[in-house]
């Protein structure tokens, strides 16, 4: 049930966190002392929907850009291509923001939704969200969570109207949206802005209401007053996730950042799997899990962030590449099947790694009719030279006698050789076509 001020919502919110926003007039105090940076954000990040004031140390995902600006050679994976959206690049998930101050906790999610719609997945306790099939108002999507990410909140924002919403779940499968005067977020996705995306400020006595302040007994510890977190906030740390969604309600995801391990299909309907995060630890300075936490005490950067699980490579960067046709043994984009001569074709997988990957390829007309399925997530096994010419794929398999579904010839014209590969069944990370011209 969406709540809107009343003591299902917000106010119970504020009244649970009363203690803890009067405590926290001494925290900042405190860091203000000390003269750290860190302890005061809000003169350079403004929440109005543009990231550039962000500095590329807060980013998640490295690229080219980032790279270059904090000096990183080489620059490595980046948990999140450009190019894997399932549904082009004007519905793409970009770029995920973090950092706090004394006071908040600062996100940004990049990207372009192409009429669609973002979440953002926020998630810094053990348990949350299984599934968000079952959440009450807007924003039921054909989502699962896996054990890496298990949102305890997520804001949510339409392209056709960028005005974001907190919500914050309440079970495993609902959530309560949380009232605007609790934290500041605005998003723009104008095509002509730089930095377009969603940015929100979240108080800790938000994310933390039962939470109390301290003096850690640690040796050399600060002794100004810090958050104590319970135990298994403190080891949890913060993970968040971004998905582009389509606008209507039911449907899965049509990307998701960091990549997930499976891949998202093109089917909207299809459900889509969460099961990795951005991981930033709270006490990254000291490596530890304490539960006194000082958020005055250092702004946390891209060098402190990594990725649960640590390690998707097959999933970041399968692609089918290098398609080739050949007819009777020779390269070729003719189909001669009056003469007996079948269309067999050869790929490659990049990297070539010994993963089990799933293949379906069609035959499509010039007008984009499908003509025939060969076959249906086959799985083969990348890395394996069994194609044609000592290429990857099956020569019992990666051919076409030039026949449609229902055994008939296909008549004289040109059609589209298209391939799709992913790392679960049903699940497209990698698309590939080649243009074939049946002659008789």
């Amino acid at each position: 049930m969406r709540s809107r001020g009343g003591r299902s919502g917000g106010d119970r919110w504020r009244e649970r966190g009363a203690v803890v926003a009067a405590s926290l007039a001494v925290l900042l105090a405190s860091a203000a002392v000390r003269g750290q940076s860190a302890a005061d954000l809000t003169g350079r990040l403004a929440i109005d929907g543009s990231t550039t004031e962000w500095q590329p140390a807060e980013a998640a995902f490295r690229n080219a850009a980032i790279c270059a600006a904090l000096a990183v050679t080489p620059c490595g994976p980046d948990e999140e291509r450009a190019d894997d959206s399932a549904a082009s690049s004007l519905h793409d998930v970009c770029q995920i923001r973090v950092t706090w101050d004394a006071g908040s906790l600062y996100v940004a999610a990049e990207g372009t939704l192409g009429g669609d719609a973002l979440l953002l997945f926020l998630d810094w306790t053990p348990g949350g969200l299984l599934q968000a099939s079952g959440v009450l108002g807007p924003w039921r999507r054909a989502l699962r969570f896996g054990p890496e990410m298990q949102p305890d909140a997520f804001l949510a924002v339409r392209d056709a109207q960028p005005v974001p919403e907190l919500w914050r779940a309440t079970g495993s499968s609902q959530a309560i949206q949380v009232a605007s005067a609790d934290y500041a977020a605005a998003a723009s996705f104008s095509a002509e802005a730089d930095g377009r995306g969603l940015e929100a400020a979240i108080p800790w006595r938000v994310l933390f209401p039962a939470a109390a302040l301290g003096v850690n007994p640690e040796p050399g510890a600060p002794t100004e007053p810090m958050f104590v977190l319970p135990a298994a906030a403190s080891t949890h740390g913060l993970r968040l996730a971004v998905a582009v969604v389509s606008a209507g309600e039911g449907l899965g995801a049509l990307d998701v950042a960091p990549d997930n391990s499976g891949g998202v299909a093109l089917d909207p309907r299809a459900v889509t799997l969460v099961d990795r995060a951005v991981f930033v630890n709270w006490d990254a300075a000291r490596q530890g899990p304490p539960h006194f936490v000082d958020f005055g005490a250092a702004v946390q950067t891209q060098a402190a962030a990594r990725f649960v699980p640590a390690t998707v490579a097959s999933a970041t960067a399968l692609r089918i590449e290098n398609l080739r046709t050949f007819a009777g043994g020779s390269p070729s984009r003719l189909l001669l099947p009056d003469a007996g001569i079948d269309l067999a074709f050869a790929f490659d997988v990049a990297p070539p790694a010994p993963t089990a990957i799933y293949v379906t390829a069609s035959l499509y007309s010039a007008r984009g009719e499908q003509v025939r399925e060969l076959y249906h997530d086959s799985r083969r096994v990348a890395g394996t030279p069994t194609g044609v010419s000592g290429a990857f794929g099956d020569p019992g398999l990666d051919r076409w006698d030039g026949r449609d579904g229902a055994g008939r010839d296909a008549p004289a014209g040109v059609y589209v050789l298209r391939l799709r590969a992913g790392l679960a069944p049903g699940a497209v990370t990698s698309e590939e076509r080649r243009a074939v011209t049946v002659v008789r």
